[in-house]
């Protein structure tokens, strides 16, 4: 409501934004079979935490 709750929520964003990572990688499967693809991240250090969607489908756009 107030400017200094304004200036917390926007250092707790970059705080968060600085310490994301984005991952990716390529599939041995064909492309566009209409099969679901499972993602399974790990890590071997505990104390992190992982936001990752459970898989997705393949797409046209993959192809590219």
């Amino acid at each position: 409501g107030n400017l200094n709750g304004i200036e917390k929520s926007y250092a707790k964003i970059a705080e968060e934004a600085r310490n994301q990572y984005t991952l990716g990688y390529y599939s041995h499967q064909p492309f566009i079979d209409g099969k679901f693809r499972k993602i399974e991240v790990r890590l071997e250090r505990s104390g992190f935490e992982v936001s990752a969607k459970q898989g997705y489908y393949p797409s046209a756009q993959d192809s590219h």
